[in-house]
């Protein structure tokens, strides 16, 4: 999954915003005799996902695979009577040591102040402001450049000065 963003960030007066997430903070453990690789899933022990079963464009952030690799994985489908979270894509590989994820994109936990959830068949963004939304003037804006900006393939000796590069989800440079 190396270079997959799940999503825009939004920023508020250069303070990133909370994608809508479970938990809140920190992550869930999963257990590797819940890794199941041949099916691109894993079995989930806290309930919560199974109120995520109908929820559009859900992402799983964490480590599934190797556990010193952070990824994000599209959520294919959350199946409820099994008790699993298959994914769209990406690698599930037992380690070691047992992987962990939290939940993004999830209009369903929406709960905190700054939180946000993309709708992107929809075209719409939610937002949960602070108090003062209305009254006061904020600075609002959202990452869209998903891919690197340069690719730098075969080069030796690059070298860029004097430019400010800002609302990227990805590697600003990739190359070999």
């Amino acid at each position: 999954n190396k270079g997959q963003y799940m999503a825009s960030e939004l920023i508020v007066d250069g303070e990133n915003q909370t994608l809508a997430r479970y938990p809140n903070t920190g992550t869930i453990p999963v257990d590797n005799k819940n890794l199941l690789p041949e099916e691109l899933a894993f079995k989930y022990d806290n309930e919560r996902p199974s109120y995520w079963a109908n929820a559009r464009d859900v992402w799983i952030c964490g480590t599934l695979s190797i556990n010193y690799e952070n990824n994000y994985y599209p959520v294919e489908k959350i199946d409820t009577a099994e008790k699993k979270i298959k994914l769209k894509e990406g690698k599930i590989k037992t380690y070691y040591t047992n992987g962990w994820y939290f939940a993004e994109n999830l209009l369903e936990e929406m709960d905190q102040t700054g939180e946000y959830y993309i709708d992107r068949e929809a075209g719409k963004l939610y937002y949960l402001p602070p108090q003062d939304f209305t009254t006061k003037k904020y600075t609002i804006e959202l990452s869209t450049i998903g891919k690197p900006i340069f690719y730098f393939n075969g080069a030796k000796n690059i070298e860029v000065t004097n430019m400010t590069i800002e609302g990227g989800r990805g590697y600003a440079a990739l190359g070999t």
